[in-house]
């Protein structure tokens, strides 16, 4: 299977079933003006909708309950939550004001979530990437954008930003069908 040029390290464990159209990722907004990041574009026309890294599930826009806007209204409805029911852990990165911007992408079958800061840019201009640690735990700055954040998987840098989870790494990507919500 060819690889996109910006995933190059990553493999897939068969060819992506759902993925989502350029068109659709341009006209997706998560909350007022937010557009989505190019390098999340990239990985949703190139892998569409499955398992990172046999750890983190990326959601794109599909049909169906693991649709990035279902899923990252939810996830948010969580994190506010946690700000409102003091549960947050906010160390060493976070703050209140901090997580209520983020706008979630993804969660870890452990139940980390990962989250766009529309408030912070990269010096690519992309959205800064936010993991929230199990049970609201912590706070960490992750990545600047999907594609370090796929290749920090790949080198098994994050294993600094979730611990034991990281003995769960792979470099692949496995995609999911629509059944898989």
């Amino acid at each position: 299977m060819s690889q996109p040029t910006r995933f190059p390290s990553l493999r897939l464990t068969r060819p992506p079933v759902v993925t989502v159209s350029l068109d659709v990722l341009t006209s997706t907004e998560l909350r007022e003006r937010v557009r989505l990041p190019q390098s999340y574009c990239d990985f949703a026309r190139s892998f569409g909708y499955g398992l990172l890294c046999n750890l983190v599930i990326i959601f794109i826009p599909k049909e169906g309950d693991d649709d990035l806007t279902k899923r990252s209204s939810t996830l948010t409805t969580v994190i506010q939550g946690g700000v409102e029911n003091d549960y947050f852990g906010y160390g060493p990165d976070g703050s209140g004001e901090l997580v209520q911007a983020l706008i979630p992408l993804g969660i870890s079958e452990n139940g980390h979530i990962l989250a766009w800061n529309s408030n912070e840019r990269s010096e690519d201009n992309e959205h800064v990437i936010y993991l929230i640690g199990y049970k609201l735990g912590y706070v960490k700055r992750a990545a600047p954008n999907l594609y370090a954040l796929v290749e920090g998987c790949i080198d098994n840098s994050i294993s600094e930003l979730i611990g034991e989870s990281a003995q769960l790494i792979r470099p692949t990507f496995q995609p999911y069908d629509a059944s898989s919500d």
